[in-house]
């Protein structure tokens, strides 16, 4: 199997300068996979350590989900016109987040709705209560316990915030 067992792509629109679009790849994994990756991260890390360069811990993750998205890509394509480079050069910028490590509390879970769940449910989790505002993938209606519902929630619960302080 592949290092990374799920990849998911979203489509961001940079409205503030351009309207160019961008893409977030994220890298899912979970148990003995995600356990696997950090081990190998760390294995390149102390071998560029000890050659004397200087490894970014989330750049050279992101170079190895480049490097599997150039395989991919090469394994489907009759032209194998995308190389692991061409990929790299237009990261603008990359981030592990390892939640063993990083948010020993949080475990990585993830919710699991229940028979019977409604969107009315998770609207009633989404509310503001006062000054208080929650984002998360179990507050988003449309696509829930997935990481494409996080970022849609923090992108709510700010706007929610800037309009409460009328920013």
């Amino acid at each position: 199997g592949e290092l990374i067992p799920e990849i998911w792509f979203r489509e961001l629109q940079d409205t503030t300068t351009t309207e160019q679009s961008y893409y977030l790849a994220t890298g899912f994994l979970v148990s003995s996979a995600a356990d696997r990756f950090v081990t190998l991260l760390s294995e390149k890390l102390e071998r560029m350590n000890t050659n004397g360069q200087e490894g970014d811990r989330n750049a050279l993750a992101g170079q190895m989900l480049m490097e599997q998205l150039a395989k991919m890509l090469e394994s489907h394509s009759s032209s194998n016109e995308t190389t692991t480079q061409d990929l790299n050069a237009n990261v603008l910028d990359a981030m592990i987040f390892d939640w063993k490590d990083d948010a020993p509390f949080a475990q990585g879970g993830y919710m699991y709705p229940k028979v019977g769940i409604t969107p009315e449910h998770l609207e009633a989790m989404a509310a503001p209560h006062g000054r208080l505002f929650f984002a998360g993938e179990a507050t988003n209606t449309n696509a829930c316990c997935t990481v494409q519902a996080a970022i849609e929630t923090g992108e709510r619960a700010s706007k929610e915030i800037i309009s409460f302080l009328d920013l």
